[in-house]
């Protein structure tokens, strides 16, 4: 079993259909917190930003708040195609020493972000993925 940590969730934002990402995102909450988890996702402050008009700068800045009272950072990754703040988030731990889990959809590529995780979780589908996270030892 898990031991309960503070998971920060970094996902690719740009170019999704928020509906689908909100619902794909939720379900790994969900996951998470059903062992005892505490996570942060920057989509449950999403309505928020756009209310009050925040940047991407400003976004960030917030974020990095978060990651600071977290202990690991897991990257959910289901496409080739990256997402700037998501590498700065991971980049961001990685300098501070904290742990970083990559969920990585199976088939999908990445240059060296699957070797640099740990653990690293393939996946096939979300199901699949959720249920994985409820087993896997988040360093």
């Amino acid at each position: 079993m898990n031991e309960p940590k503070t998971i920060f969730l970094s996902y690719r934002f740009t170019g999704e259909d928020i509906n689908e990402l909100t619902k794909t995102l939720g379900k790994i909450l969900s996951a998470l917190r059903s062992v005892g988890h505490t996570v942060y996702c920057s989509i449950e402050d999403e309505k928020w930003f756009r209310e009050n008009g925040r940047t991407n700068k400003e976004i960030l800045k917030h974020a990095l708040e978060q990651l600071d009272k977290s202990d690991v950072i897991l990257a959910f990754v289901k496409s080739d195609q990256k997402s700037e703040g998501m590498l700065l988030e991971i980049g961001y731990m990685m300098a501070k020493g904290r742990s970083f889990a990559l969920a990585l959809k199976q088939g999908t590529k990445t240059t060296f972000l699957a070797e640099l995780a740990e653990p690293r979780i393939e996946f096939n589908s979300i199901d699949d993925l959720c249920d994985k996270l409820t087993k896997v030892n988040l360093l």
